[in-house]
């Protein structure tokens, strides 16, 4: 049942994610999250949120990529 959910869930998840937030990205002239976390609050917030992002995902150690490309938003 959890596959149903993840396979249903996740393109409904896309649509809500492009109508709301792209256009914001856009008017803000932003690329990612953490640029506009730094823009709306400060860098400390956009290293605090990249870093509680990475931990999760350096101790699955499941994609190296990610963590790459976490650690450069942050800094």
């Amino acid at each position: 049942m959890r596959f149903v959910q993840y396979y249903f869930g996740l393109p409904l998840a896309m649509i809500v994610i492009c109508i709301t937030f792209i256009p914001i990205f856009q008017r803000l002239n932003v690329y990612t999250a953490y640029e506009y976390l730094e823009n709306r609050f400060d860098k400390k917030t956009r290293v605090l949120t990249s870093l509680l992002f990475l931990f999760p995902e350096a101790y699955q150690q499941e994609s190296a990529f990610t963590l790459r490309v976490s650690f450069y938003q942050a800094f």
